[in-house]
Order: structure tokens, then sequence, then C-alpha cells
């Protein structure tokens, strides 16, 4: 009798993991955006950033992909080209584009996409830079921070 109750306490255990990574899957199929989805978002990313970004002779480096569950866009920008008259012209057309700020750090969404920019130091060709890097994401957590 204490065999059949361990086979049936394994089996109910066995099948509860089984559920709970069911569960699991099912979720991130739910939340997580399609192939198409993130594709389409890519297209709307690039549109904004040549909006946003019309002359790209400042750009040192750039990344675009988009893939089921997410799409991001990053253009690493020299910071010499990061002027005030160009700063602000950026944050206008930003919001002309639809973008909306969600926090004063410069934290921007629209349509569950985010943009944001912040500076470091790397390394480019051997020599350490200043770059503001833009970053536009479009992914499950980006469509949560944007609701």
């Amino acid at each position: 009798m204490a065999n059949n109750a361990s086979l049936n306490y394994g089996s109910l255990i066995k099948a509860m993991v089984f559920g709970l990574f069911g569960a699991g899957f099912i979720y991130a199929l739910i939340v997580n955006p399609s192939s198409n989805e993130s594709k389409e978002r890519l297209r709307q990313m690039q549109s904004d950033l040549r909006a946003l970004l019309p002359n790209e002779t400042s750009v040192l480096y750039r990344q675009d992909f988009a893939k089921n569950g997410g799409a991001l866009l990053l253009r690493g920008l020299s910071a010499a080209a990061w002027t005030p008259e160009f700063k602000s012209k950026y944050f206008d057309t930003l919001a002309g584009l639809g973008w909306r700020r969600v926090d004063p750090d410069g934290f921007y969404c629209k349509n569950g996409m985010s943009i944001s920019t912040y500076d470091h130091v790397t390394s480019y060709h051997g020599q350490s830079v200043e770059v503001i890097d833009i970053t536009m994401d479009y992914s499950a957590l980006s469509k949560r921070r944007c609701e």
C-alpha cells in the first residue's frame, strides 16, 4: 500500500511540473510579440529613426534585428553631434511622431515600443570615444513599461 501511495504522489508531482512548464510556455507565447509583429515594429522604428537622424554621418555603429519575442534598434551617435540644438530638435521630433515621455530620464513610448538615450565612453577604432546610444525596443518588457 505504501508503494502505491508514493507512486501516486510521484505521478502527481510529475503532472504538476509538466502543467507548470506548459502554462509557462503558453504564457510566453501570449506575452511575447510574434515574429511578424516584431518585424512590423522594427520597420516603424526604422522609419521614425530616419526622421530623428536624417543625416546618419555621425552614427558610429548600428544594430537592427527582429525575431520572435521582440525587436531592437540601436544607434551609437558621436557625442560631438549631440549639440543642444540637435538635442532639442531630436526631442521635438519625437513628440511630433507621437512618442510620449514616460519619465524625466528621457524614456519615451509609442505603441508598446520604447526609446531611450544614454551616454557612455566606448572604444571605437582603438580610441576612447564618448557615445550617445539611442535604443529603440519592442518586447514584452517595453509593452508592460509603456502601458
